[in-house]
């Protein structure tokens, strides 16, 4: 509508985003990631990457062989 202009609109997600970590760490709920066995299921979208980033480095591993072997 043009009441505020984007600038500083961004400040001020950036600050609320820097205070919602204040919050966390304040709360005790900051903590890294949880182990394997105390994690849920992936789901649908978990197993999409898993496999992209699976294929990804089979075929890099492929090109490094290739290229090692005509060396």
């Amino acid at each position: 509508l043009g009441y505020v202009t984007l600038p500083p609109v961004l400040i001020a997600l950036v600050g609320a985003a820097g205070a919602a970590q204040l919050a966390a760490a304040a709360a005790g709920r900051y903590a890294p990631y949880p182990p394997r066995d105390q994690r849920g299921p992936r789901g649908v979208v978990g197993d999409i990457v898993r496999t992209v980033v699976l294929v990804s480095r089979a075929g890099r591993r492929q090109r490094r062989a290739r290229s090692s072997r005509s060396t």
